[in-house]
């Protein structure tokens, strides 16, 4: 039988605990590349392309980067309606270089959805809307992209303001809530894609992600390394006070 003393034991709980941590399921993150906070009690406004009510905001990023996901803020609406496009350039006429969601065929977007404690200016509840791209898009370093965020669902008719006493309009479309900090101030609005877009007053609320990078997990041979060196210490351990 093999006795251990406090220090093997010691090493040996230590290399227990290592294999366990190295067999835990690997953690996902992404980078924020670019964000412009939503802004409570900040002004919303419709994007809907069916209803010829265009919204886009840009964004440029430093350096080349493959854009994995995207968060937006706005009212509650159907999360399967959705459609996200992006242009490099402000001029009527030109395709997206990206486009996903509803109505895009071969691309659907799984869109979670979180309710916040933000209301819109006119009480409308707000909710973080956030989704992971199947397929990244590689946004090139210093150039100027258009996020084009619509909802093209009527909206239900349980979407009320929070305040009651406020002789609120109803919303029959999607608002996309207006941002803050990291933001020029202005967004893009139009009414086909024939049109230019046009630079108007706010800003909106979105973030930018890069793709989920996970931890790494060891790998088998990794893992027998640990169990060796257990077992050595063991070993030692009883030659040393087998020969004493």
């Amino acid at each position: 039988m093999i006795s251990l003393t406090e220090n093997s034991r010691r090493i040996v709980r230590a290399v227990a605990c290592a294999l366990a941590a190295s067999l835990l399921p690997a953690v996902a993150s992404a980078t924020v590349l670019y964000e412009q906070a939503p802004i409570d009690g900040g002004e919303s406004y419709e994007s809907v392309v069916s209803s010829s009510l265009q919204s886009a905001d840009d964004f440029t990023l430093s350096n080349t980067q493959w854009v994995g996901g995207f968060d937006w803020w706005g009212v509650e609406a159907a999360t399967e309606a959705f459609l996200i496009r992006i242009f490099d350039t402000t001029e009527g006429g030109a395709s997206p270089v990206f486009a996903c969601g509803y109505g895009v065929v071969g691309c659907g977007l799984t869109v979670d959805v979180t309710p916040t404690t933000l209301l819109d200016s006119w009480t409308y509840p707000i909710f973080r809307y956030s989704v992971d791209l199947a397929d990244a898009f590689e946004a090139a370093a210093n150039t100027r992209y258009l996020l084009s965020i619509s909802n093209e669902d009527e909206l239900s008719a349980t979407v009320q303001p929070a305040d009651i006493t406020v002789e609120a309009p109803d919303y029959a479309n999607w608002y996309w809530l207006s941002g803050g900090a990291g933001g020029d101030g202005s967004s893009y609005l139009r009414a086909g894609d024939d049109q230019d877009w046009i630079e108007s007053p706010p800003d909106f609320a979105f973030a930018v992600r890069g793709v989920a990078e996970s931890t790494p997990v060891p790998e088998p041979a990794s893992l027998m390394l640990l169990g060796v060196a257990g077992l050595g210490a063991m070993f030692a351990t009883r030659r040393r006070r087998t020969g004493d």
